[in-house]
């Protein structure tokens, strides 16, 4: 069985953002994340850092495109009306 691995460009300190005023809580992300580190909580989804992998599969599974990376030293704060 191969093991799902960590994108090797990423830095341990790149995590996901999940923007919760686009998150539907449909649990496409919860479903396919293999360290279970994904949880829904407060009417969306929260990622516990330290045990994601980063293998960026949640990112793909979510069809509301609520996850994505912060890779660029900028916190991603949620849209405003």
């Amino acid at each position: 069985m191969n093991k799902i691995v960590a994108r090797p460009d990423l830095k341990e300190d790149t995590p996901i953002i999940v923007a919760k005023d686009v998150c539907d809580q449909c649990g496409s992300c919860i479903a396919i994340c293999s360290p279970n580190c994904i949880t829904l909580e407060s009417l969306a989804v929260s990622i516990e850092s330290d045990e994601c992998i980063r293998c960026g599969f949640c990112l793909h599974a979510c069809p509301v495109e609520a996850l994505r990376w912060r890779d660029d030293g900028v916190i991603i704060v949620d849209k405003e009306d």
